[in-house]
């Protein structure tokens, strides 16, 4: 039983080291990343602008 259970920690560990990899950080194309989006910066000029008019 106490074999079963060290196996199995052992592949748990292994699957969630791959569930992080992405196109970053592993050796994969960025075609494989999915449909997830990426955050992106929010423009300062809008921000700019309505500073200006109050």
């Amino acid at each position: 039983m106490h074999e079963k259970i060290d196996t199995l920690e052992i592949r748990v560990s292994e699957l969630e080291s791959r569930l992080y990899l992405n196109s970053t950080n592993s050796g994969k194309p960025p075609s494989s990343d999915g449909y997830t989006r990426k955050n992106r910066p929010t423009s300062l000029r809008k921000h700019r602008y309505i500073y200006r008019i109050i």
